[in-house]
């Protein structure tokens, strides 16, 4: 089957109150995410710089539905960055989204989603089927790599 090795929009940061036991550790392992947006989220899947990814719920729901695997959905906190008011300004009539917190949870080249445990530039994974499902909807910015699994 055939994975690919993709990086979303880069949206913004974690925020202060993101509890993460070792920044260092590769995959980083969040605890609790709190998103701050740096810029406006144009794609439903939306990466906040070290490892914390929010999706839609409209993108989750998508996932659920086609039952995809290694992927769960929490609750997110998501605030404005410090200079995020100028992003409102140019999106003036538009409303973000509601997006969820999306833990990757499965093992790449074997399960739907995953992520690659050393520092590479794309180390979250998806399948082909995976990928057939985000690209039905907003990923104007999104980055991918393909690869095969034997």
């Amino acid at each position: 089957m055939k994975y690919f090795q993709i990086c979303p929009q880069v949206a913004g940061v974690c925020g202060d109150e993101t509890v993460c036991d070792d920044w260092s550790s590769r995959p980083v392992v969040i605890r609790k995410l709190q998103f701050e947006l740096e810029s406006w989220p144009e794609d439903d899947l939306i990466l906040a710089t070290v490892g914390g990814y929010a999706g839609t719920s409209r993108l989750a729901e998508a996932i659920k539905k086609a039952e995809l695997t290694g992927i769960e959905f929490d609750r997110l906190e998501m605030i404005k960055g410090d200079q995020f008011w100028l992003q409102e300004e140019e999106h003036a009539n538009e409303k973000i989204p509601e997006y969820r917190w999306f833990k990757f949870t499965g093992e790449p080249g074997v399960d739907d989603f995953g992520i690659i445990g050393k520092p590479v530039a794309l180390p979250l994974t998806v399948s082909e089927r995976a990928l057939k499902i985000l690209r039905q909807f907003n990923m104007n910015n999104l980055r991918t790599k393909g690869f095969r699994v034997k």
